[in-house]
């Protein structure tokens, strides 16, 4: 099996999916180092990936660019996580700087190298033992490709939930037009076509991902079985993750009562009369159709 640096765990999907709180359930294992958007693998793509191209490029790659993006995540101020994270990074690269290994890899152009190292040192904190390591990012959805390049043995976990309850929880998140914002979310219709819109990307790149290194999470059947997909989920990751005391017990307060309250909204009634687009109805037959 390759070394545990070249097998990051990364979770996605379509936004309001169930992606935080799977994200929030695999960071309470003891020896997993499971974060939920700090955005690492995000700018090492974004970044690094696409600009270290040559020697030159290597050994002055603006380290203080990402620095600053580490500072301000999605331009919010920085978190508790967000600080532990940009304290990792600055850490490593030092340590990388005075031991010669930076300029080595840069000498013999080992971007992947460097950029894995650099991952998971970072993200596991100079931790010792290590069960698992990764983060969750929906957006992780649209680098699909240059994941797989960057990591050809990471796992990805997908998630996806029903359309309605996603649309109907993205209406509460509306962007406003008076000022930027994260993207151009401004109608229900906008919220409806997103879900289709992410997840197809999924559909169209998720055969990059070699089939024994991705899985498919449906958020209802997390909820109503939730101990058949955990079970599923620990022999994908090859991790126990039930023997985790602090997973156990987050589990042990799931309510799946509450998994069609979306159905009470008036939100529903609006949905319940979108029209499906032909090139949506794949899209709703992978998800199992309704």
């Amino acid at each position: 099996m390759s070394d545990i640096t070249q097998r990051p765990v990364i979770m996605l999907g379509c936004q309001r999916s169930g992606t935080t709180y799977l994200a929030k359930v695999l960071g309470l294992h003891e020896k997993g180092f499971f974060w939920s958007e700090a955005t690492v693998f995000r700018y090492m793509v974004l970044f690094f990936w696409n600009y270290i191209r040559d020697r030159g490029s290597f050994r002055q790659p603006r380290f203080m660019e990402v620095l600053h993006m580490l500072k301000a995540p999605r331009g919010m101020p920085i978190d508790a996580q967000g600080e532990k994270i940009l304290a990792s990074f600055e850490r490593t690269l030092l340590g990388y700087f005075n031991d010669g290994r930076l300029e080595a890899w840069a000498d013999k152009g080992q971007k992947r190298e460097f950029l894995q190292a650099l991952s998971y040192d970072t993200m596991t904190l100079g931790a010792s033992e290590v069960a698992y390591w990764g983060d969750k990012y929906p957006e992780y959805v649209f680098q699909i490709p240059e994941l797989v390049d960057l990591f050809p043995e990471a796992r990805f976990v997908f998630v996806i939930r029903n359309p309605y309850a996603v649309a109907e929880s993205l209406v509460r998140h509306l962007n406003p037009r008076d000022r930027v914002a994260g993207g151009m979310r401004f109608t229900l219709k906008d919220c409806w076509d997103q879900w289709f819109d992410w997840n197809r990307v999924w559909i169209e790149n998720h055969e990059l991902i070699p089939a024994e290194n991705r899985f498919v999470i449906r958020y209802e059947e997390f909820l109503l079985d939730t101990g058949r997909v955990m079970g599923d989920l620990s022999a994908f990751m090859d991790v126990d993750l039930t023997a985790s005391p602090g997973i156990r017990g987050e589990l042990k307060a799931i309510q799946p009562h509450n998994l069609d309250k979306w159905k009470k909204t008036d939100v529903y009634e609006q949905l319940r009369h979108m029209p499906v687009a032909p090139d949506q109805v794949k899209v709703f037959d992978y998800y199992g159709g309704l």
